[in-house]
């Protein structure tokens, strides 16, 4: 296979985009938005969410023709290599994918033994362990929601995080049909049509459910809690796993307090949180998720040793400990989530906690007398 050459930029434009560029971005998505709508007609989820999306094939291909083919024949046994474009059509556009996915089996690259993913996590020193941790697992809108169902009228179960990868996946379309006013936006007016519907869709559901609305103040308080720092609350989050107990609860009892979490997200704005407040709006928000004492005895600990340092910012080890015991000890009981189901055994908390609260029978042993003696 030839060796793949970088398209010049359409325009002489920096941040530009040629329109092979841009129709190879547009199957990835629409490929990945089609994918989406099968799993929600799957589970008879919004019906009219899953029409659009069913229909966007037919819309980027409604424009394609090939009118060479009866002299060149498919482009499928083209002996040359074709770069995705809206001339050549969807299987070049394909190979190219799946090309780019496997250059290095390929030979066509070299393996990135740079990259920080690659290294072994033993090899790893803890600043690096703590950026791999921040760049994958800080809260976002998209994992916060993961366990809450979306409660608008015909939308069946459908994940609310599901929404929100369908917005930013429409938004990328968007971006590269509508980059520039050109024939290349014209052509695919059809796709840019359905697109709008589409985000209409998503419109309607972002507006009226309130878990979206938590989740955009969860977002942004992460944002300034968990940082890139170097201490002891990042060091916590990460050692605790806490990006399990930010999220936006699935049971309707235990749906967050709007009223506070507004009042935290504006305490947050236009400056820089102590480490202090930043444990202390963690716990208010993690709440009865976080309700293990060995995992409160671990943050107390890590809370003395860092204030044993030379010139640390102090922090008051009785003040967290009052939070933990108020937001997270006292409520854990409340929270219908605990009771954990295992769909292997079939088995919940409560089950094996019946099974234990029962008390064994013991075998009746008959004591062996001495024989008399005749």
């Amino acid at each position: 296979m030839p060796t793949l050459k970088k398209k010049p930029w359409t325009r002489g434009k920096i941040m530009g985009l040629s329109n092979e560029e841009r129709f190879y971005g547009l199957c990835e998505t629409v490929k990945e938005l089609t994918n989406i709508g099968i799993d929600l007609e799957e589970k008879g989820s919004d019906s009219l969410m899953c029409k659009y999306l069913s229909q966007l094939w037919p819309a980027m291909l409604s424009t394609s023709s090939n009118g060479l083919f009866w002299i060149m024949g498919s482009t499928v046994g083209g002996s040359e290599f074709l770069e995705p474009s809206p001339s050549h059509g969807i299987f070049p556009a394909a190979i190219y994918n799946n090309f780019i996915d496997n250059q290095v089996e390929c030979g066509a690259k070299e393996k990135d033994d740079w990259s920080r993913k690659d290294k072994p996590r033993e090899e790893k020193s803890e600043r690096e362990l703590l950026f791999d941790y921040v760049c994958d697992f800080r809260p976002t809108i998209e994992t916060v929601l993961r366990d809450a169902e979306c409660s608008i009228y015909g939308t069946g179960s459908l994940n609310s995080e599901t929404y929100v990868k369908i917005f930013v996946l429409v938004e990328s379309a968007f971006y590269r049909i509508n980059r520039y006013h050109d024939e290349f936006a014209d052509r695919f007016v059809k796709v840019r049509d359905l697109l709008a519907k589409i985000w209409g869709l998503c419109y309607r559901v972002f507006s009226a459910d309130s878990d979206f609305l938590a989740a955009y103040f969860l977002h942004h308080l992460a944002e300034k809690v968990v940082t890139y720092d170097e201490d002891v609350v990042n060091y916590i989050w990460m050692n605790q796993n806490l990006h399990h107990d930010w999220r936006v609860p699935k049971y309707n009892k235990d749906k967050p307090n709007l009223k506070d979490l507004f009042e935290m997200f504006k305490s947050v704005q236009g400056r820089r949180l102590s480490l202090e407040e930043r444990l202390v709006i963690t716990f208010r928000v993690c709440g009865s998720h976080l309700h293990y004492e060995h995992q409160h005895q671990a943050i107390v600990k890590a809370l003395e040793a860092h204030n044993k340092k030379k010139g640390a910012e102090q922090i008051s080890v009785e003040k967290i400990q009052g939070v933990l015991k108020e937001h997270c000890q006292e409520r854990k009981d409340e929270d219908t989530s605990l009771h954990r189901y295992c769909w292997m055994t079939g088995q919940s908390e409560d089950d094996i906690k019946k099974k234990e609260a029962v008390p064994k029978k013991t075998k009746k042993t008959k004591k062996k007398g001495k024989k008399k003696g005749k």
